[in-house]
């Protein structure tokens, strides 16, 4: 599998190298292109441990602190009739996204993701000659440094991995083009000789790129779409919420945070009202969701804990600029209320509402003069929960969001 992905890797990237040395692409996505985009969010771990006794030995879900990340990017895109081919390679920064555990009287776990690289293919669909939809795999190679203060651990090592995942571009003129895509990133498994963690990453991000030798005549020149009155949507995503934690441990005396996500698929119904004065938009908005979101921690003698997000409401401002004809780039703002629980085998069980602050980003494109479809990224920060672990030890969460859904609008 190593050797595999090895040489798609660098079949991609000579694809790339020589593909630049041709001319400059008839539209405006096509040709030689580089770009900077960022992300945020945290690395997920499906860590391990083998114990000296059961209640010593467990799988768990661990989580990295929630970081910026961002990177660079170059490809070559190429049309062939309406389907379109893009070798791209690149580079990011993962801002030292760290899993730690910090106690308070002992020894402190660390492990961080330093940065990563990579190259791999997209392939799309051009709906108009400006708007590009795509898929898109890479390669991929990331560094992560593993610290124990109670040993003296110092590991760094370089882990392969891949990505997938789906996008979005468009151009908005001058050579330059906006994109918007979701990636699930998975790698191999740090391993030791007592435990072992497998990264993976579900990230939304952002990107400008500059087209070089773009004739502006090349963009569309569909009518302007007006976004504003009243729709209704469906909307699906995926997503993860970090949980600081505060533990405590009465043997040693001790109590410390670690983070313990949960993730999984959510799916609602959104609707809202928007006004267009210009190109500039203004509107509210109302969602409904059921939430999937759950973390595992499994010991092996029997304990099975699990905290989650059932369901979520709430609204939203949303504000924005129809950056092209048929699309608008738009931000929100709003509230949110958030079933979330926790449930343990050993007969502890907590349930909550918990209020949120939720903010995002996101594209919405006019595929009709009645129909929307979007993507967006939204970061939501909630209040803390207080309830008793399995072992009957105070325990608290404060719940932290990141979530990439795409949705499908009537507008009336």
């Amino acid at each position: 599998m190593k050797k595999l992905l090895g040489a798609t890797s660098g079949l991609a990237t000579c694809a790339l190298f020589l593909a630049t040395g041709a001319e400059a692409g008839t539209g405006p996505l096509e040709g030689a292109y580089a770009g900077m985009d960022i992300g945020y969010g945290q690395t997920l771990y499906q860590g391990s441990n083998r114990g000296t006794t059961a209640s010593e030995t467990y799988t768990q879900d661990f989580g990295s602190y929630n970081e910026p990340r961002p990177g660079g990017f170059a490809g070559y895109g190429k049309a062939f009739g309406n389907w379109f081919v893009a070798p791209e390679f690149k580079i990011q920064t993962d801002n030292d996204a760290t899993l730690e555990v910090h106690p308070s009287v002992s020894n402190t776990f660390s492990l961080r993701q330093e940065f990563t690289y990579g190259g791999g293919l997209r392939l799309g669909y051009l709906a108009r000659r400006d708007t590009l939809v795509y898929v898109r795999g890479d390669y991929l190679r990331s560094r992560f440094k593993l610290k124990f203060t109670g040993d003296g651990t110092n590991d760094t090592r370089t882990l392969d991995g891949w990505d997938a995942g789906i996008g979005t571009e468009l151009a908005v003129g001058s050579g330059f083009s906006v994109r918007g895509e979701y990636l699930w990133s998975q790698f191999e498994t740090f391993t030791r000789p007592t435990n072992s963690y497998e990264p993976s990453i579900g990230m939304a991000r952002l990107g400008v790129a500059y087209h070089f030798g773009i004739d502006d005549t090349t963009v569309q020149n569909e009518k302007p779409v007006d976004f504003g009155g009243f729709y209704v949507g469906l909307q699906s995503g995926y997503g993860d919420a970090s949980a600081k934690e505060l533990m405590s441990d009465q043997r040693q005396n001790d109590t410390f945070y670690y983070s313990r996500p949960a993730h999984g698929f959510t799916g609602g119904l959104y609707a809202g009202y928007g006004w267009m004065p210009g190109r500039v938009y203004i509107g509210g908005e109302a969602e409904a969701n059921l939430d999937g979101y759950e973390m595992k921690e499994d010991v092996a003698d029997g304990t099975r804990n699990r905290w989650g997000m059932n369901y979520t409401y709430g609204a939203s401002l949303r504000g924005g600029y129809r950056i092209t004809n048929t699309a608008l780039l738009y931000g929100r703002v709003g509230a949110v209320r958030s079933g979330v629980e926790y449930k343990s085998n050993r007969g502890r069980h907590s349930e909550e509402e918990l209020w949120g602050l939720r903010m995002g980003v996101g594209m919405e494109i006019a595929m009709t003069d009645k129909v929307m479809v979007r993507g967006e990224y939204t970061h939501t920060a909630y209040e803390k929960m207080t309830y008793l672990d399995a072992n009957g030890q105070p325990d608290e969460l404060a719940p932290r969001e990141n979530l990439f859904r795409v949705g499908i609008a009537y507008k009336f």
